[in-house]
């Protein structure tokens, strides 16, 4: 239970709640767009029928591997998060307008940022 008599305390338990709340609203949002229909090159595969994500689109999910490893670090309190994906070196081509051109994380952050300023919906 915190004092009142240390604001500072107090601020900073809630800055961390705050951050923690957006980190994880951008973590479940990528999670959405990634999981929605796609428009992009349709294809066999063992398991069934892929289609891809066409450009401008979040990427699709194929196996898996990606969404698995998308997390938010340090998993304690703190007013700073790292939200990312671990051990996929293609997310950067995914994002990037130059190469792949299927962005999801930019689009995400600026929107969940928007609206906790009051921009958004």
């Amino acid at each position: 239970m915190l004092k009142w008599n240390n604001p500072r305390a107090f601020i900073k338990s809630q800055s961390e709640i705050i951050v923690s709340d957006i980190a994880r609203e951008i973590d479940s949002q990528v999670r959405v767009e990634m999981s929605l229909p796609k428009r992009g090159r349709k294809s066999k595969r063992k398991r069934g029928t892929h289609i891809a994500s066409a450009v401008g689109e979040a990427p699709a999910i194929d196996s898996g591997h990606y969404v698995r490893n998308i997390g938010i670090y340090p998993k304690t309190k703190s007013l700073v998060k790292y939200i990312g994906v671990k051990n996929t070196p293609y997310t950067g081509a995914l994002e990037d307008p130059q190469v792949m051109n299927r962005p999801v994380w930019i689009v995400v952050a600026r929107r969940v940022i928007g609206k906790y300023q009051g921009k958004g919906k």
